[in-house]
């Protein structure tokens, strides 16, 4: 498996699936507390907690290679024809001081890459890389503003091939992406791990202290959170696994939650998964999605805490995707 560009590819991803930065670029805790979870709320709870697991696992895919149910549909597409320049990581490599380099983006606007490479062959732990979008119309629909910056954790294999095993962690200030009349925004951190080393898996992680999004009317902050997805492409349709985590504070909730997911979501293709288990739990109350099959799904809720379950709800994943 091949993943050509990744610390772009985290780049355009951020666009077509996250979007960019709203405020100053600190992270931000929520400031709600739990509600109890109830037969009129267990839903839109479950729903909401399975979309942030689901966004956030988004930013792993760096080497346009998805789960859809993960990423977006499309957004692997959206990802190739996004990126500036096909020799732009070339020209980056061939020297340890990046930039400022402005380039210009297909429809008007340009974005600003600079930074420090150690070794100009390869990537180097401690390797500061920074992209200053400024209106930048990639042609596919989208203006990009805002300001992103990695710094490199890990690295090991061989980056130009595609083979390698990597980790860095993403800081989003004043990103904004606007579509039509769509506009997101994020603002926080984000550290991102990716595994190409096996031929037929790539392994692919998030985890991060605080990340909030915007979209229109809509907000969610993401608080010590992470995912971790394995693509095997040894059968076609390919399989995944996902397993995520963390505290979800979101105006379409009353307050905020924890999610988890105590058996591990399966699936294949672009499918949702068809089986595992995800649970979500407020004050003194749980609900626990039960996968039947890539359809539908069953809410065990515990409205009580006393580990008994109080009420069943079958329901499906295209309600909890609304």
């Amino acid at each position: 498996m091949k993943a050509e560009k990744p610390w772009l590819g985290v780049f355009f991803l951020t666009l077509s699936a996250c979007g960019g930065g709203g405020g100053d670029g600190s992270t931000q805790k929520p400031v709600s507390s739990s509600f109890a979870l109830t037969s009129a709320n267990a839903v839109k709870a479950a729903g909401a907690s399975w979309q942030a697991a689901r966004t956030s696992e988004d930013y792993s895919d760096l080497a346009g290679v998805s789960g859809a149910v993960i990423s977006k549909p499309g957004s692997s597409a959206k990802l190739a024809k996004s990126l500036p320049s096909p020799a732009l990581l070339e020209r980056l490599l061939a020297k340890t001081s990046v930039g400022p380099e402005v380039l210009p983006c297909e429809q008007g606007g340009s974005i600003t890459i600079s930074g420090e490479l150690e070794n100009p062959l390869t990537l180097t732990p401690g390797d500061l890389i920074s992209v200053d979008a400024n209106n930048c119309d990639n042609g596919v629909g989208d203006v990009i503003d805002g300001l992103l910056e990695m710094t490199i954790n890990a690295f090991s294999g061989d980056y130009l091939s595609g083979v390698y095993d990597l980790s860095m962690t993403l800081m989003l200030k004043s990103f904004q992406v606007t579509t039509g009349t769509d506009v997101k925004s994020s603002n926080g951190d984000v550290t991102v791990s990716l595994n190409t080393m096996s031929a037929t898996a790539l392994v692919t992680g998030v985890s991060g202290n605080s990340l909030r999004l915007d979209a229109n009317a809509e907000s969610m902050t993401l608080v010590d959170f992470s995912s971790a997805q394995l693509l095997d492409v040894s059968m076609q349709p390919a399989s995944y696994t996902l397993e995520s985590s963390g505290t979800l504070d979101s105006t379409r909730l009353p307050g905020s939650v924890i999610y988890s997911t105590p058996v591990t979501f399966e699936g294949t293709g672009s499918s949702y998964p068809h089986a595992g288990e995800f649970l979500v739990t407020g004050e003194h109350s749980s609900a626990r999605l039960v996968v039947i099959d890539s359809t539908s799904v069953r809410i065990d809720l515990d409205t009580d805490g006393d580990g008994v379950v109080d009420e069943m709800i079958e329901t499906s994943w295209a309600e909890l995707d609304k």
